[in-house]
């Protein structure tokens, strides 16, 4: 006699059948390596684009005539030399004046400094003739504590004179050109 409260209990599978299982998973390795892979892409992806965009953003300071950005295309690129003095006495213009990092994103100014030569960088993306004064303006209000000669502020409002005639400085390849 057959006890009615016993519980049917399936056999294991037979020995025949576990061929079958394993094969049905080695045929969708393939899948889920493909998937696993295009999700590692796909954080990559986005990872790079999220990075490059914080990099490739631009500040647009409309007062300064300049923006600070990545440099990533550049189209001006001069080197001169500038040299001032206060009262006879020569002005360190200081290293990075006009190079911005924030979060470990680096910005340049499209006239900057990048040590203490007196060297004078000018990178745009765009075709543009800067002024002196562009530079100055860059110095003294985005990089104040960089040691900015106020004697150098109270050019604000002036101009300056040579016979009679005013003198606006421009920035040339390798030369400031007096006009």
């Amino acid at each position: 006699m057959m006890d009615n409260n016993v519980e049917h209990v399936e056999p294991p599978p037979a020995q025949h059948e576990l061929p079958q299982r394993r094969g049905w998973i080695r045929r969708r390795r393939p899948v889920f390596g493909l998937l696993a892979m295009l999700a590692v892409l796909g954080v990559g992806l986005f990872a790079t684009y999220s990075y490059i965009s914080a990099r490739h953003s631009e500040i647009d300071y409309s007062d300064i005539n300049t923006s600070c950005t990545s440099l990533s295309k550049v189209v001006t690129h001069i080197h001169l030399h500038i040299s001032i003095y206060v009262d006879d006495h020569p002005v360190v213009i200081p290293k990075n004046t006009g190079i911005a990092t924030k979060q470990g994103h680096t910005c340049y100014y499209w006239l900057h400094t990048h040590d203490t030569s007196g060297v004078l960088h000018v990178e745009s993306p765009t075709s543009h003739t800067f002024q002196l004064g562009d530079f100055l303006r860059i110095w003294q209000q985005r990089f104040h504590s960089h040691g900015y000669p106020d004697q150098l502020g109270y050019l604000a409002g002036r101009s300056m004179w040579m016979d009679s005639v005013p003198l606006t400085i421009f920035i040339i390849s390798h030369y400031a050109a007096i006009c």
